[in-house]
């Protein structure tokens, strides 16, 4: 977005158009003043959850610590494809992403 004037926002200038009246408008525009917004508490947030791998825990282990099974360990490593080479081996340090 360019916050420089328009040629016809220039022209305004002259012929009765206030500048205070235009930089409103662009304070409006910039800070999404928009009326017809719903309100934050409308829209549903979701959490993203992010684990961090510790020696020796293995997918089944972080498994059962989110979902309370360790079958779910291939959702995990189907969220992590780019951080999971194998998934028998993950790597201390390694920052999962947790689907809910």
């Amino acid at each position: 977005m360019l916050l420089g004037r328009s040629a016809e926002s220039q022209e305004d200038i002259g012929h009765g158009r206030d500048s205070t009246e235009w930089q409103a408008g662009i304070g409006a525009a910039l800070n999404n003043d928009d009326s017809t917004r719903q309100p934050d508490a409308a829209v549903p947030r979701q959490t993203v959850r992010i684990h961090i791998v510790q020696q020796g825990e293995t997918l089944s282990q972080i498994s059962s610590r989110y979902y309370s099974t360790a079958n779910q360990w291939q959702k995990i490593l189907n969220a992590n494809r780019n951080a999971i080479e194998d998934p028998g081996k993950i790597r201390p340090g390694t920052r999962l992403f947790i689907p809910q």
